[in-house]
């Protein structure tokens, strides 16, 4: 008998929501049963996009009311899933659902982090339980709440023959490093398609750069590159994390000079992020590791190409041509997230978050 669960996913790029269905009878191999994809509708996505930038500044009316339309959005988004796996919601266990991420700031004594997307109305939407809320558990325990997938990418890629390293290339990037010696660390490295995004549409109102297409028309600005990457955030040990109300519109127009060709910031953006990302790698694997892309900027041909250039020692490769599309990997953690809270397992990584201890991940919210 299958053992069902599923996973929602928005990133903080907010260009669609990722739901996966995976097959956890055997959890060490889980299997992919289906996947499905839906665009925010444009409304909604600018106001999510708003409440983003505007962080703690955000009117608690706002966010109460997404938190509701973001949950209907999830319910559409499962109802397509099921249709595709040929399932019924009966079949499904239970939903991991991360929620859309609107506030990330988990350091200090009041540190938090808030994803909306009411679990209880998406559980009273499909009549499945859901599990929602993973962070805050996790940084009680004093850690950063994120990134939580690196437990996952350790199930599928950990090997005792070869290093290797998970580099997620969603709004913010991040990298789980998964040693030969079941060595496990992993953080955020600061923006990976935020600013991009934010910037073309700014500019040109399309929501991403396809291929990096607009940055290759550009020049690198170098000394730009080195004003960004002179952020306190790129010199912080880990762990760490990050979000949007921290790599944003005003953080990156505060840096840039009238003179700049907005095509030249769009190619500096994409260094910024493959530089920060390089070095990151640099500061934990050695030579000849396996680099394994996913997100969305692993589908960035120009992006791609540069990250091959500074790191010319390691092996890129697509999670894909692994047998994981690049866009499923985040969905289906939170489902395997689900089942491990579902069974009363734990869900972070200490040595990633910098918890003080294993914990079980999200509450369950029943239909």
């Amino acid at each position: 008998m299958r053992s069902l669960f599923a996973g929602l996913m928005s990133g903080t790029s907010v260009d669609a929501i990722d739901a996966v269905l995976l097959d956890l009878s055997t959890p060490d191999r889980p299997q992919a049963v289906a996947h499905t994809s839906r665009s925010w509708p444009g409304r909604l996505r600018r106001e999510l996009l708003n409440v983003q930038q505007a962080g703690s500044a955000a009117r608690l009316g706002d966010i109460a009311r997404l938190d509701a339309s973001v949950a209907s959005q999830f319910g559409l988004v499962i109802e397509q899933l099921i249709q595709r796996s040929g399932c019924s919601a009966r079949d499904i266990v239970a939903i991991g659902s991360h929620g859309q991420t609107v506030f990330h700031q988990p350091d200090g004594e009041s540190g938090n982090s808030l994803q909306i997307g009411d679990p209880n109305r998406l559980a009273a939407l499909t009549g499945i339980p859901v599990v929602g809320d993973f962070r805050r558990a996790d940084i009680a325990a004093g850690g950063q709440g994120a990134p939580l997938a690196s437990g996952f990418h350790r199930v599928l890629w950990q090997n005792a023959e070869r290093d290797c390293a998970v580099v997620n290339l969603g709004g913010i990037a991040n990298v789980t490093w998964l040693g030969r010696s079941a060595q496990i660390s992993g953080f955020d490295t600061g923006p990976a398609n935020a600013l991009m995004d934010a910037w073309i549409e700014c500019n040109q109102h399309r929501q991403f750069d396809t291929d990096g297409a607009w940055a290759g028309t550009g020049r690198c600005i170098d000394t730009l590159v080195q004003d960004l990457l002179a952020d306190p955030f790129f010199a912080l040990s880990p762990p760490k994390s990050t979000g949007k109300d921290y790599f944003n519109l005003p953080w990156l127009e505060a840096r840039l000079q009238p003179a700049w060709r907005p095509e030249d910031v769009q190619r500096s953006l994409l260094e910024l992020t493959c530089r920060s990302v390089a070095a990151s790698i640099a500061g934990v694997a050695g030579d000849a590791a396996l680099i394994i892309l996913c997100g969305g900027g692993a589908k960035n041909a120009l992006l791609r190409t540069r990250l091959g250039e500074l790191l010319a020692n390691h092996q890129l490769r697509d999670s894909g041509e692994l047998g994981w599309p690049c866009d499923w990997i985040e969905a289906a953690a939170f489902a395997w997230l689900a089942y491990r809270r579902w069974h009363g397992l734990s869900g972070n990584v200490e040595e990633v978050t910098g918890a003080s201890r294993p914990k079980t991940l999200g509450g369950l919210y029943l239909p």
